[in-house]
Parts: C-alpha cells; structure tokens; sequence
C-alpha cells in the first residue's frame, strides 16, 4: 500500500515539473530570444527606418583579400537640403573598426566625409560586415563583403623542402632553391624560419619568379624535421602575417653511425659509459685524422683509421654534476670534417651513496 501510493505521488510530481517546464518555455524563453533577436535587428539596420538623404558611397564594397588586416576607406553624403547633426558611427561587428572619430557632430548640406575603417580577417573563409550611420532613428548602411584567400602562398598548405645535403653531421647544408608563388595583389612580402638552425633568404630571379633559399647551420639533427616558418605581407590597403607548416629533412654523404647520440641519466660517480661512432664515406680520409670533444667531461680516441674509413670512441666522465651538451669533432687537414651533437646529464650523488661507492671500489 504504501508503495503504491509513493509510486502515485511521484508520478503527480513528474507532471507537475513538466508543466512548469512548458510554462517557461512558452513564457521565459521567447521572451529572452525575442530580446536577442531585436538587438540583432538593431546591430544589422532591421526594421529601422532608412535615413533618406544619408548615404554611403559606394553603396556595397565586395573585396577578395589574403588572412590579416584590411584597412579602407568609405564616403558619407549628405545629398539632403539641411543640415544633419549627431550622426552615430557603428560596425555589425568586433572584426571591424572604425578608425577615427564614431560621431560626427554636423554635416552640412550636400557635404561628404571620409570614414576609415579596418577589418581584421581570419586565416580561411568569408565574411559579410558593414558600416552603420545612425541619426534621428534612421540608419544608413554600407555592407561589406569579403572572400579570404587561404593559404596566403598558392597551393601551399604545407611547405615540403627538398632535401638538403650536408658532408657530415656538423657540417652547413648547401643551398636549395625552392620556387614559391605569392598571390599577384602582394607587394612586399618577407619569410622567415622558426626554426633556430634553418636560415632563409629571398630572391627574384630572371626566369624563375620568386625563389626561397634554403640552408641549414651544422647543428642541424640528421633526418626528417618540421616546424614553420613566418610570413609577413603588404598588398593594397592590407597587412597581414600567418605561419606556415614546413616539412624537410636533411642528409650527410657520409655514412655516420649514430650521427648524434645522449648518455641520457647518469649518476655521478658511476662507470663512465662508452659510445663507438663508425664513419663509411666515398672520398678519401686525410692521413692526420685527429678527434677531440668540446668539453673535458667527455674523453675521445681514434680507433681505426684507413682511406675510407674511420671509428672513434667517446667515453663520458662521471665525476662532474651537471648537463652536458657537445661536440666530438673529427679533424683533419687542417679542418674539422665531422661534429657530432653529445648530451648526456650527470645526476649529483648523495654523500651516503658517494661515500659507499667509494669504499665499494676501495674493497676492489
């Protein structure tokens, strides 16, 4: 029994929530929509009356530009016989600007004035916005459309580099010239790499239109890379900037193995650990092949040496704390053929566990 009566109850309750709930959809909600879509009409210039005599010269503006920011400009007249006062500027949107003064306080009879304005575009797409001048109730407006070209280079989603060739790990990369084609509205336009060891450079050549060339320092890692480089623009009445995806990768003639290599985490005080690096190339060795590291806590000899061919090891010291990043360079004739990138990090050691390794290899 009093089950059933809980399962009444309970039922009762649901529709009493039901119908407070159709009660504030038909009461609350349109009410908040209503208001939404007024100050929508409002922003856009619906149901106002036209401000006859009032008008924007050009009438529409449609232009196809690149991501950035558009800078215009656009007349206001006053075609009437009297004279029109506390004139209101405003935008359909926060995209676009009014640069200047949003008032103007008298315009006489058949007098104009210039109206600056900027837009700021997003990377892709469309978009539809306008210009507004309010007096006494009536609005005047100028829509404005605009197309955005994207990406800002055509065709170029993704910037795929050639490979760029080196003699070595350590060594520059030779230049690569890569063909690009920004659009025929950009007038000056600047390309630069995010990537701290790429260097890039412009040039215009005879023939071949706009070239990017391309180079990478010694410090370059062996293989495929990514990253982005920056481009800034100047077209017609338009600045902008964006970044672009870049894929490479970069590849030495000679045969290096490994062409970088870490120690990783290594506690201080423990065994040194040793590295041997194996060098394959086609051209011929100099007969004075010396190898160093450009810090004391690392310990290189040369192995083997003949006319092709070439091993070093390379043995890092665990007695300093610290992070290590260098160098084993391979020298000879007078040069240094070969850098090899070495890191590692030595982990300070605790007096208690310092002080047992120590009498562990005294009882050695």
């Amino acid at each position: 029994m009093r089950q059933r009566l809980l399962n009444r109850y309970t039922v009762q309750w649901f529709c009493i929530v039901i119908l407070w709930f159709m009660v504030a959809f038909m009461f609350v909600i349109p009410d908040g929509y209503s208001h939404g879509l007024s100050w929508l009409r409002r922003m856009l210039g619906l149901g106002q009356p036209v401000a006859r005599g009032l008008n924007f010269v050009p009438s529409h503006i449609s232009m196809a530009v690149l991501p950035g920011v558009i800078r215009g400009r656009v007349t206001l007249r006053n075609s009437t016989e009297k004279t029109l006062s506390n004139i209101t500027l405003t935008t359909s949107c926060f995209c676009t600007k009014i640069l200047g003064a949003t008032s103007i306080p008298i315009l006489p009879p058949h007098k104009e004035v210039t109206i600056a304005y900027q837009i700021t575009c997003p990377d892709s797409g469309d978009l539809l916005e306008g210009l507004f001048a309010s007096v006494q109730g009536a609005v005047a407006k100028v829509p404005i459309g605009v197309h955005v070209y994207s990406p800002i280079l055509e065709a170029q989603p993704v910037w795929r580099l050639p490979t760029l060739v080196r003699c070595a790990p350590g060594c520059a990369t030779d230049p690569v010239l890569v063909p690009f084609h920004p659009y025929s509205s950009i007038y000056s336009i600047h390309i630069s790499s995010q990537i701290p060891w790429l260097h890039l450079s412009q040039k215009l050549l005879p023939g071949r239109g706009h070239v990017l060339v391309c180079k990478a320092d010694g410090e370059a890692p062996e293989g495929p890379f990514s990253g982005f480089v920056h481009v800034q623009f100047d077209a017609l009445h338009q600045t902008g900037s964006t970044d672009i995806p870049i894929t490479g990768q970069i590849r030495s003639k000679w045969q290096v193995h490994p062409p970088q290599y870490t120690f990783g985490l290594v506690a201080q005080n423990s065994p040194s650990p040793l590295q041997t690096f194996q060098i394959v190339t086609d051209e011929l060795l100099p007969a004075d092949l010396t190898v160093r590291c450009t810090t004391p806590s690392l310990e290189a000899h040369l192995l083997k040496h003949s006319a092709h061919q070439a091993s070093f090891s390379v043995r890092l010291l665990t007695d300093r704390p610290g992070e290590i990043d260098a160098y084993v360079q391979l020298k000879g004739g007078g040069k240094t053929l070969i850098a090899i990138p070495i890191s590692a990090f030595v982990q300070r050691s605790s007096t208690r566990v310092a002080t047992i390794a120590k009498e562990g290899d005294n009882k050695k």
